[in-house]
Formats: structure tokens, C-alpha cells, sequence
């Protein structure tokens, strides 16, 4: 089995940035005139509405506003026309926002959509985080489960946990046991 893990945690750090001039000021680093250019592009309305916000999303996070990376990314879910990766993206935010419902709803809706779709990129990273955000909202039982699942995808599957470091089936394996020994 490939590596889904790979995949997916190269989706967390891959842009999403299709405008060559928004990638341009992206890479020398200016946030700013990049954000400047999205609300240029959002007042230009030309039918890639869902496009601009997933870029400025992109850029709100690599700053560290989680906030308004998330209310654009629900903004394209809400729209009817989303992607996978704005699920994905949601609910990566909402745990840096440490909203851990709301990822949890976020992953359960990529994994749903994602196999209703017949994609799988994202599998073991979306139930490695999901049993995480359960493990943080004391739901040990459910996190137990989740990791289970995300182990099944993949055995070695390594992923960044916001406000910390990457972490394995195994250090997440002990977290959760920890938790129910403190619950």
C-alpha cells in the first residue's frame, strides 16, 4: 500500500495557489501584497471565487490566522463546491484553533465525501487527526477506534500535530492511553 500519510501530510504544506502572481509574492515571503492581491482578485469577481479564497486561505495559515484560513475554507464548503482539500484544510485549521469539534466534523465529512468520490489520499492522515481531536475532547473510546482505522491504512503513519511536533501511531497510541488512565 502506498504511503497515504506521505501524501497527505504533503497536502498540508503544498500550496494551493494557481495565480502566478499571488505564488510569486507567496515565495518572497509577501504575505501581505499576496493578501492585497486575493481581495483584488475577490472585487474582480471572474468566476473563481472558490479559487481566490483557497488561496488566501493558504496564505492565512502560513501567517498563523486560523481564523480567517478557516472562515474562508467554510465559506467554500458552504458553497456547494468544495474539494477535498478544503475539508482537509478546515480542519487542519480548526485544530491549530484547538476547535476540536469542529475538526471532527470536518475530517468525518472528507472521509465520507472522499469515499463516496473513490479517493483515499487522505485516509490514514484524516483518522490519525480525527482520533486526536476525540483523544482532546476526553472521547477516548472513539480515539481508540479512530487511530485503529488510520493504523489500518497505514502502519507508519506520521503527522504534524499543530501546536506541537509530528507524531506516530505509537506516541499518539500512548497519549490516548494516558488520557484514559487520567479519566
Amino acid at each position: 500500500m502506498a504511503n497515504q500519510s506521505g501524501r497527505a501530510t504533503y497536502f498540508l504544506r503544498r500550496s494551493s495557489v494557481k495565480d502566478p502572481q499571488i505564488q510569486s509574492l507567496i515565495e518572497a515571503e509577501d504575505y501581505i501584497g499576496a493578501l492585497r492581491l486575493c481581495e483584488e482578485r475577490l472585487a474582480e469577481d471572474n468566476g473563481s471565487h472558490a479559487d481566490i479564497l483557497r488561496q488566501r486561505s493558504h496564505i492565512n495559515a502560513l501567517i498563523g490566522d486560523y481564523k480567517s484560513a478557516l472562515l474562508d475554507r467554510a465559506e467554500i464548503i458552504n458553497s456547494n463546491r468544495p474539494k477535498l482539500q478544503d475539508f482537509f484544510q478546515a480542519g487542519n485549521a480548526a485544530l491549530n484553533l484547538r476547535r476540536f469539534n469542529e475538526a471532527e466534523i470536518y475530517f468525518a465529512q472528507l472521509i465520507e465525501k472522499g469515499q463516496a468520490a473513490g479517493e483515499d489520499w487522505f485516509a490514514s492522515a484524516a483518522y490519525f487527526l480525527t482520533a486526536y481531536a476525540q483523544m482532546r475532547l476526553g472521547r477516548i473510546d472513539d480515539a481508540a477506534a479512530s487511530l485503529s482505522r488510520a493504523e489500518a491504512v497505514e502502519p507508519t503513519c506520521e503527522i504534524p500535530i499543530p501546536n506541537s511536533d509530528i507524531w506516530d501511531i505509537r506516541r499518539l497510541r500512548a497519549e490516548i492511553h494516558a488520557a484514559s488512565r487520567r479519566s
